[in-house]
């Protein structure tokens, strides 16, 4: 059997091991050479499976009845395309030497395995030897695989932020809110959950972008926005504990305690809403309808905590509810007149304006 039809039996080192820590330099091409890299290897560092690689190349060498020659490949110390590099070279210089018809290859690991397809593209493979030492194969591995997924979180914003920045986000909420602390993160996963598992991404997005352009734009909105969330936040707190403290009722008359404890502070809430609302328009043309809104928002208040306090006590709320279902429409009605009986002055007011321009030009044509 000529060289030419030689099977060389190629040992990878991608992080150039062998060549930080020995007198040899890849390519090592040869037996005894291969062998003495081999022991050297050993002597300064035992614990190097390199080693154990180019000695299972050489066992390989020893089975095979055909003409085989092993050959040890080492790249460099910065894994990745610098090191893929150096092998890629390594590899040119033996197939131009040896001339082989074949490869087997030998790794001590997955990380040596990533230059299997640049041998591949050169030479054919017979056969892929995988040398690990037993009880470690499984941890090498998962090794590998850990390591390549935490690259991927340092080196990838958005993964970063799920994998780092929400988990530090949690730390720092325990330790400063305690056990409040992991409420408010069950309630921020179940949020997420929801707006995934509904498709409410453009929605939520939507609302965030114009709430804080209506943040943004004055310092009295952003007031006025704090202070409605914080009413809307008491209202639910103050209806929980005293739902907490009725307990033994039926539901429903939980149920409406928690309302009739909660409506003022809901109602004060949307008050400043509607405040924070109005504070962010550039031009006040058309107030008549905002103070309509308002009209509206304590014509509601008024009657949603009437009726709850009627359904609590039908004899002394009776009275109430009618009050409440008067003064509501009245307020209501109230400002829709006023809101339409400024519309007609308006109306009134442009078409004036439009006769007067009209006029005008007549008595222009009239002078020329």
């Amino acid at each position: 059997m000529s060289d030419s039809q030689k099977t060389i039996i190629l040992c990878i080192d991608r992080d150039n091991d062998i060549g930080e820590k020995t007198r040899f330099r890849g390519p090592i091409i040869g037996e005894k050479n291969c062998l003495e890299a081999a022991k050297e290897l050993l002597l300064n560092d035992p614990e190097d499976t390199d080693a154990n690689s180019i000695f299972g190349a050489l066992k390989i060498k020893n089975e095979l009845k055909e003409n085989s020659e092993v050959v040890v490949l080492t790249g460099d110390r910065n894994v990745g395309i610098k090191s893929d590099k150096v092998l890629s070279e390594q590899l040119e210089f033996v197939i131009s030497k040896l001339r082989p018809k074949d490869a087997i290859i030998v790794t001590d690991g997955a990380e040596d395995e990533f230059i299997i397809p640049i041998i591949q593209s050169r030479l054919p493979i017979l056969s892929v030897k995988r040398i690990i030492v037993k009880q470690s194969e499984t941890l090498e591995s998962s090794y590998y695989v850990l390591k390549d997924f935490i690259k991927n979180i340092a080196t990838n914003p958005k993964a970063s932020r799920i994998f780092i920045g929400l988990p530090s986000i949690a730390i720092i909420l325990i330790a400063l809110f305690g056990g409040w602390a992991w409420r408010l993160i069950l309630l921020t996963i179940g949020a997420y959950l929801l707006i995934k598992g509904f498709q409410l991404e453009d929605i939520s997005a939507n609302l965030a972008r114009a709430t804080i352009k209506i943040l943004m734009k004055s310092r009295i909105t952003l007031f006025s926005f704090v202070v409605g969330l914080a009413f809307l936040v008491s209202g639910i707190v103050f209806g929980y504990n005293e739902i907490r403290a009725s307990l033994t009722l039926e539901f429903l008359t939980t149920i409406l305690i928690f309302l009739k404890k909660g409506i003022p502070f809901f109602s004060l809430s949307c008050f400043f809403f509607w405040l924070c609302r109005l504070a962010s328009k550039e031009r006040y043309e058309n107030i008549y309808k905002y103070l309509t809104q308002l009209a509206v928002i304590f014509a509601i208040s008024i009657f949603s905590y009437s009726t709850v306090d009627f359904l609590l006590n039908p004899t002394k709320g009776s009275g109430n509810l009618l009050y409440s279902i008067f003064l509501g429409f009245i307020s209501i009605g109230l400002f829709v007149l006023v809101e339409r009986l400024h519309a007609i002055e308006r109306v009134k007011g442009i078409k004036s304006l439009a006769r007067y321009r009209k006029l005008k030009k007549k008595i222009k044509l009239k002078r020329k």
